[in-house]
């Protein structure tokens, strides 16, 4: 018996070696090598975030910038919180893959694999970083500078940590938490991640 269980585990061990190499593999169905280069080389000169921005980040999102897409991943899966972030992941899911290449997967393997293979050049912050440069805040707002210029007058360094709440909150849903279309829905969700940072801000 005891046998047994050694090749049942020995058997689950191969099984998931094959499904990460798998997983990790899938990318270059519907992404280049020189495509992946091209998009790292502008990772790398997108401008880095205020250190300020990104602990009050870490703060809403406990650790989203050092563990990776597959721990994140299986994170989102086991306790079925949708606000586990990596950026990496959000990164991976903006950009432009060939479709016609898909194999029969699942578009959530791509968007990992794809991650996967980003992080594996460059780290969270920086995918963060590059992602939030081109992010779109709606009302013609491209890049979290610009909506930090129209919403408060000033640059993302010099934001009140309740400022830079409000903004993290927009990145969440940009059309759902727009502060001045839809403000009641907007404050309400804001003292709720206030309470959940543990920020008492009046």
């Amino acid at each position: 018996m005891l046998k047994i269980f050694k090749w049942i585990g020995l058997l689950a061990i191969i099984l998931l070696i094959a499904f990460y190499f798998k997983i990790k593999n899938a990318w270059t169905d519907v992404y280049s090598a020189e495509q992946l280069s091209t998009l790292v080389i502008k990772i790398n000169e997108a401008e880095a975030l205020p250190s300020i921005f990104l602990v009050t980040m870490s703060e809403v999102y406990p650790g989203f910038l050092e563990k990776g897409v597959l721990i994140q991943s299986t994170q989102k899966f086991l306790t079925r919180n949708s606000n586990i972030q990596c950026p990496c992941e959000d990164l991976s899911r903006t950009i432009n893959i060939n479709h016609q290449n898909r194999r029969r997967q699942n578009e959530k393997l791509y968007s990992i694999s794809l991650a996967m293979a980003i992080e594996d050049k460059v780290e969270q912050d920086q995918c963060l970083a590059f992602y939030l440069e081109r992010f779109d805040f709606t009302n013609g707002l491209i890049g979290i500078e610009s909506a930090s210029i129209y919403y408060y007058g000033k640059n993302l360094a010099k934001l009140t940590t309740e400022q830079q709440l409000e903004l993290i909150l927009m990145i969440k849903n940009p059309a759902l938490y727009n502060k001045n279309k839809r403000p009641e829905i907007f404050d309400r969700e804001l003292e709720n991640l206030k309470i959940k940072t543990g920020y008492n801000i009046k």
